[in-house]
């Protein structure tokens, strides 16, 4: 072999000190770094590609050591689309049921749960449970222990129905519920308006049900766009709804 030739593997195989720091300094970060957006609870949907969001994992993690915040995207099925139950907030943005981790909460699917009920106003509870001598406050106990309930049952059946969404650190719960009249929830804000014991973190304060295929149509051909049928959407909102859309041609 030539001098030349030798000088040439030489500097490729032996880099020098500086990138070998970069290198450890990144690969250091990465064991950091919480799995990628389409990570689910067991497995991650793009298996054997690699992420682009965080590390790769193949295993479960600890989802309660990663995420700040959680919701739930409520659908139901009307004519083979799936509907799904956004609300707008005092700003005028229309967004799906979520927020931020409390004290209160043990685990991720606490925050999910707690949330969705607040923001819903209590409007879901069992159907053989009277709430007319209830308080707002005495509903949202009831809400919570059978949206739990629902929860629990969805995502043992179907773990892919919890996603985290680093970019928010965000858990999401994709929850089939029965479908409720808008009007409902516009009743359980006007009681919850007038009572003396209300539901706290009720920002919503109107409520509807949009087609998840008109909407996943729209933006991804109008992707810098925030409106759609004179509604404005979060950038988040879009996202979490965009995720949901990829999880919606499973089922």
């Amino acid at each position: 072999m030539s001098d030349t030739n030798h000088q040439k593997v030489q500097s490729i195989s032996s880099p020098d000190k500086s990138t070998l720091k970069a290198h450890n300094v990144r690969r250091i970060k990465n064991k950091n770094k919480p799995p990628c957006y389409l990570h689910t609870i067991n497995k991650c949907r793009k298996q054997g590609e690699g992420c682009k969001n965080g590390e790769h994992i193949d295993g479960p993690f600890d989802i309660n050591k990663w995420y700040k915040s959680g919701g739930i995207l409520a659908y139901t099925y009307i004519d083979n689309d799936a509907q799904l139950l956004v609300g707008k907030e005092e700003g005028d943005e229309w967004t799906t049921f979520g927020g931020k981790r409390e004290p209160c909460d043990e685990t991720s699917i606490d925050t999910c749960v707690r949330e969705f009920c607040e923001e819903s106003v209590a409007a879901y509870v069992p159907e053989d449970i009277s709430t007319e001598n209830m308080t707002p406050k005495q509903q949202l106990v009831e809400s919570i222990a059978y949206i739990k309930n629902i929860v629990n049952k969805q995502v043992a059946e179907n773990p892919e129905k919890m996603i985290y969404i680093p970019s928010g650190k965000f858990h999401l719960l994709i929850i089939e519920l029965p479908f409720v009249k808008v009007d409902k929830f516009d009743l359980m804000r006007k009681k919850n308006f007038n009572s003396e014991h209300k539901i706290t973190g009720t920002e919503k304060t109107e409520f509807d049900w949009i087609s998840a295929r008109g909407f996943a149509k729209h933006f991804r051909t109008n992707r810098l766009a925030n409106e759609w049928n004179g509604k404005t959407y979060t950038s988040f909102t879009k996202q979490l709804i965009m995720n949901a859309n990829k999880f919606f041609k499973f089922i």
